[in-house]
């Protein structure tokens, strides 16, 4: 339970500063805290595995390499992941509640297990909130592993681990995956925000 509150306000906090480093930090501090608890229950070279996966892979490269991205493509300093208006965070918070309500109905007196489901649906909705609000190309990435990283909390919080050759093929996905995001920032970072031009949130709107 209190694992589950501590994975989602990492990420429901940064969203209220508009800056895009934070929200890179936040998402990789979710999975390196993933990563130590699998560790502490490690058993075998699936636990093992998963826990490399976690730490190394989506903790530290993933933030790292998008980061230095956004630094090298002059992506603007501050970034609104969503936009600061009542319509926004009115519906992102109906996103949690109905998450919450979900996570109830379908947990039903097993409580850990509702707070698992809820920060995980949680997270997954308000990704694909960003990802419909969002015009920036790195405001769409966040909010692409937003949703990965919800997908990865409920995954981590089961009874059992996929096989290592299946958590392997994963990984290797999910790298190319990043290493895509990362040309598109690259690419279309230049085309949506050329030099000298003043920064904007992710609507789109001069800050």
């Amino acid at each position: 339970m209190i694992l589950a509150l501590v994975f989602f306000f990492t990420f429901a906090i940064p969203i209220f500063f508009a800056s895009w480093r934070l929200m890179l930090a936040s998402l990789g501090v979710q999975t390196l805290v993933l990563a130590l608890v699998t560790l502490q229950h490690s058993h075998d070279l699936r636990h093992a595995f998963a826990a490399f996966e976690l730490g190394v892979v989506r903790g530290v490269f993933v933030p790292t390499y998008l980061a230095y991205v956004a630094r090298s493509s002059r992506t603007a300093s501050q970034l609104e992941v969503l936009p600061g208006n009542l319509l926004h965070w009115t519906l992102a918070f109906a996103l949690v509640v109905g998450s919450a309500t979900f996570a109830a109905e379908v947990s039903l007196a097993d409580v850990p297990r509702a707070f698992d489901v809820a920060a995980s649906a949680s997270e997954v909705l308000i990704g694909l909130f960003i990802l419909s609000t969002q015009r920036q190309p790195l405001g769409q990435a966040i909010g692409a592993l937003s949703l990965e990283n919800g997908v990865v909390f409920l995954e981590t919080r089961g009874a059992h681990h996929l096989e290592v050759p299946v958590q392997v093929g994963i990984a290797v996905m999910f790298l190319i995956l990043v290493l895509q995001l990362g040309w598109f920032l690259r690419r279309l970072g230049a085309e949506v925000r050329p030099p000298g031009a003043p920064a904007t949130n992710g609507a789109g709107e001069v800050l």
